[in-house]
């Protein structure tokens, strides 16, 4: 018998040591996870099956002064079930409850016949118990996209999934999405929630911790498809939703405003254009309007404010007495330079009274005077401005307002040429906002109010926190100065650059400005036109500014493009306010007519109003409903579509219109009194339940 040569045995014997190595290495290991990491490994494993899922609290609403709706947050869902979850047993007759099931589904949510089989030939082999058996889950989607919550409420009513998530097996996936029912009216006042739910810009940013509420927490678990199911109540915390947020804002004066702004800024090719309306004695901003709606210039944008800031240099020349209203000024040419800087008139005025010299808004004529009385002092000029609070931002509660410029004597560029360009708003930037806060002051007796746009914090139906006008400076003048100026503010619009918009029902005091822009350092030939004052003159109520930038249809003043838009919102406000219209009917034989002015109306029953007054009816858009308003003594008729998933502010109209319009998107209507509508029930924005069609109360007056 031959020998194994020796070098093959050890060859072997080193295998088979290898081997046993290798063996020992994989059973320590096993050995290592099984017993020493093994709590680690299974803690691991739990918390990527079962986790802390957080439940986002419902998001409060933003509200209109009337309770209506401006921003609110709407629940979408996606539904599906776990089919280990679900208990076959329980159902009498599953297979007949699952057809039914799959072609509802498919009805209300596919394509017809075919997906119901597809549905259920899905389901069916996802219950087959080899399937079972290999999954832990087996989550089968049944709707693709999100539903809404009536949608949700329907699917809830089908065979098995009406069983309750313990035995069907239902899982329904939840989301918030902000909606704005006003769609872009006011919008970057109110702001914007993004899909990740953080708060951008406007009310919604400003008062994001009071909105956003607390979120809650609940174990889930993960399913197939990273789909996450709550598990029931297991380590709940209940989420806070957030508060009401009640504003000063109202809904048939934005949409005026808006309506009025687009226009003027689409007839001029303006660049932009804003307007602000405020109430004179509270503060309280009734609406803000830019347009386009793409950034907050009202509140957000520093400028030159041109002739409007005259008024304020003509209030410190009054109050330290250097001069009165009749006294005479001498604009001269229309010319006058102050050093290496030239100061023009549109045109030349001569020899005339101070107030005539507001009225026209003569540069030359307030630069000479306040240079000549303040150049020995500048500091006492920019004092008067400061007790104006025109060095101070307004203190609306809208986050991110920028502080005022003015240069000033201590300022390195300060030069003398300075003080007469300050007196007629150039060396001086504000917002609009800072600027008709001034403004308001001398329509109100003097207070200098801070702007507001909140009312009140709201929990539900309880008031958490609520808000009070906050004067901030009792008397910016003295009450003589201030007299004298109001009347300078009615002259401008009775005889000086506004006089065009003069002939009103109701007295108007303003004052028009236009500015050349300032860019990159250099006055280029583009303009901002724009007009502030308040109405009715001489007993305020409302102090509105308007400012298109940069118009290029041809008129570039503010008295051309500006204050006809003023003029439009204070007509229609004035027209259907019943604290203004206290209008005497007008004499037996008077010639002069008017269209009568209703907020929403049937076209058809306009007509015959008009038909029945035998006026001719305005122009006539091809539409079942119909906004009028009044323009300069002039009606136009917008088209209006009501939506159908939203109720409708039917305030103002006959009962007659706003009983077919309600029943008409499927409300019952009840209604008591005479007249028009004067309040209903439910508020503007609150959404039409199809199922159970609600009753709203209308509350009629003559």
């Amino acid at each position: 018998m031959n020998r194994v040569p020796d070098t093959i045995l050890i060859r072997v014997y080193l295998l088979f040591a290898g081997f046993l190595l290798f063996s020992f290495a994989v059973i320590g290991q096993v050995i290592r996870v099984q017993y020493v990491e093994g709590k680690k490994w299974k803690e691991l494993e739990q918390k990527e099956r079962i986790f802390s899922l957080p439940i986002r609290a419902d998001r409060g609403n933003i509200l209109a002064d009337d309770g209506a709706l401006l921003a609110t947050s709407l629940s979408y869902y996606r539904i599906g079930i776990d089919l280990k979850a679900l208990r076959k047993d329980s159902f009498p007759n599953f297979s007949d409850s699952l057809q039914v099931l799959c072609e509802n589904l498919a009805l209300y949510f596919g394509k017809g016949e075919k997906e119901a089989r597809d549905y259920q030939d899905r389901i069916l082999k996802g219950m087959d118990p080899a399937n079972l058996q290999k999954v832990k889950y087996q989550y089968i989607p049944l709707i693709a996209d999100w539903i809404d919550y009536e949608q949700l409420q329907l699917v809830n009513t089908w065979p098995i999934l009406n069983r309750g998530r313990k035995i069907s097996g239902l899982v329904v996936d939840k989301k918030q999405k902000r909606f704005y029912p006003y769609q872009q009216l006011g919008r970057m006042t109110l702001g914007l929630v993004n899909d990740s739910a953080k708060a951008i810009r406007g009310l919604e940013y400003s008062f994001n911790r009071e909105l956003r509420g607390a979120d809650g927490l609940v174990m889930a678990q993960r399913l197939a498809g990273n789909v996450m199911m709550p598990l029931d109540h297991f380590g709940e915390k209940l989420a806070q939703d957030g508060f009401d947020i009640q504003t000063t804002l109202n809904i048939n004066m934005m949409d005026v405003v808006r309506q009025a702004i687009q226009t003027a800024v689409e007839q001029h090719q303006a660049k932009y254009g804003l307007a602000i309306l405020m109430e004179t004695q509270t503060g309280q901003i009734k609406a803000i309007a830019n347009y386009p709606e793409e950034y907050n210039y009202a509140v957000a944008t520093l400028m030159e404010p041109g002739s409007t800031f005259k008024i304020a240099s003509a209030i410190a020349l009054l109050e330290d007495q250097a001069i009165t209203p009749t006294d005479t000024v001498d604009a001269g040419n229309g010319s006058i330079r102050f050093y290496d800087k030239v100061i023009t008139d549109h045109e030349p005025h001569g020899k005339i009274p101070f107030a005539k010299a507001i009225a026209v808004s003569s540069n030359v004529a307030i630069s000479k005077l306040v240079n000549d009385y303040y150049r020995q002092d500048p500091a006492r000029f920019l004092a008067h401005l400061d007790k104006m609070g025109l060095n101070q931002t307004s203190g609306i509660e809208l986050t991110g307002e920028p502080n005022p410029y003015m240069i000033r004597p201590t300022d390195p560029n300060w030069s003398p040429v300075n003080l007469p360009s300050l007196s007629f708003g150039y060396g001086v930037k504000l917002t609009p906002m800072q600027l008709i806060t001034f403004y308001n002051a001398l329509a109100n007796g003097g207070q200098l109010v801070k702007p507001s746009l909140v009312t009140a914090i709201r929990d539900k139906s309880q008031i958490y926190k609520s808000f009070t006008p906050v004067v901030r400076n009792p008397q910016i003048c003295s009450e003589k100065t201030l007299k004298e100026i109001q009347k300078m503010m009615e002259l401008v619009v009775e005889e000086g650059t506004a006089k065009n918009i003069g002939k009103t029902d109701y007295k108007v005091a303003g004052k028009t400005g236009t500015v050349r822009k300032l860019i990159n350092g250099k006055y280029e030939s583009l303009y901002r036109a724009s007009f502030v004052g308040y109405f009715p003159a001489d007993n305020p109520r409302y102090t509105c500014l308007i400012l298109i930038d940069e118009p290029s249809g041809g008129e570039i003043y503010g008295s051309q493009v500006a204050a006809p838009v003023f003029r439009e919102i204070a007509d229609n406000i004035y027209s259907t306010d019943l604290h203004l219209n206290q209008e005497a009917f007008p004499e037996a034989g008077a010639s002069s007519r008017r269209y009568p002015v209703t907020r929403l109306a049937s076209l058809d029953n306009l007509k015959n109003i008009y038909n029945e007054l035998n006026i001719s009816a305005p122009a006539q858009p091809e539409a079942q409903w119909v906004r009028a308003r009044r323009t300069q003594g002039i009606v136009k008729l917008t088209a209006y579509t009501p939506r159908k998933e939203w109720v409708p502010d039917v305030t103002g109209m006959s009962a007659r219109d706003a009983v077919a319009l309600l029943e008409n998107l499927g409300m019952k209507v009840k209604r008591y009194g005479h007249g028009r509508v004067r309040k209903q029930s439910l508020v503007p924005g609150t959404t039409i339940q199809r199922k159970n069609p609600q009753t709203i109360l209308l509350e009629l007056q003559g």
